[in-house]
């Protein structure tokens, strides 16, 4: 299975705090059984997120260099397919759509109440983390 990790998934994922379905699928993602697609602006989005005082306060430098070094080997990476705008309220999750479609992934993974309400553009499904790690084949 493809997937797209949204800002938040990825923040909460890679804290690697407790048994939390962001963390478990980073894990299936080192695992690899998951595949994940990703760009230039959601990589982007996670270290400024990352930068803020009250992430920086538990994300050491070497927590940021396991995750880069994941994103950077374990990660296939695309520009957003650019005709994918206007779909959504945020523009930043119009760019994460172009990426599924871009990637060919059949999910978003995001705990963005407003992104979900769209709950599927085309053949990608737009789900919470633990929707995801409901699903049988992982």
């Amino acid at each position: 299975m493809i997937v797209v990790l949204d800002f938040n998934t990825l923040v909460s994922g890679f804290r690697g705090i407790g048994d939390t379905p962001p963390v478990q699928l980073i894990q299936f993602w080192r695992d690899e059984r998951i595949s994940v697609v990703t760009s230039p602006h959601i990589v982007a989005k996670v270290i400024a997120i990352w930068d803020r005082p009250y992430f920086a306060a538990f994300m050491t430098a070497e927590l940021r260099r396991c995750a880069m070094v994941l994103m950077a080997s374990k990660a296939t990476w695309v520009t957003p397919d650019e005709s994918v705008s206007g779909v959504c309220d945020d523009w930043e999750d119009d760019l994460l759509l172009g990426t599924a479609v871009e990637g060919g992934a059949q999910y978003i993974v995001t705990g963005d109440r407003g992104f979900r309400r769209i709950e599927r553009y085309g053949s990608v499904k737009i789900l919470t983390a633990q929707e995801r790690l409901d699903i049988v084949d992982l």
